[in-house]
């Protein structure tokens, strides 16, 4: 392989890698916020939501000002 080809496989495999982690990321918060909305529309606290999801008090007003 030439060099230039190794420098483009190298970029690729670096962006492919880069956005996987990105879509990893973006699940695992999607997952929060959805538990956080069931957890808010069961009556729990936001206090309660805000520790045990880890998301801030205006995720949270972000979350129900969404009508969810």
């Amino acid at each position: 392989m030439i060099i230039a080809e190794e420098t483009q496989q190298e970029s690729f495999q670096h962006g492919y890698l880069k956005g996987r982690q990105d879509g990893e990321k973006f699940g695992r918060e999607e997952v929060l916020y959805e538990i956080a909305r069931k957890m808010l529309n069961s009556g729990i606290d936001r206090c309660t939501t805000m520790i045990i999801t880890g998301l801030s008090a205006e995720t949270l007003l972000l979350l129900r000002g969404c009508g969810n």
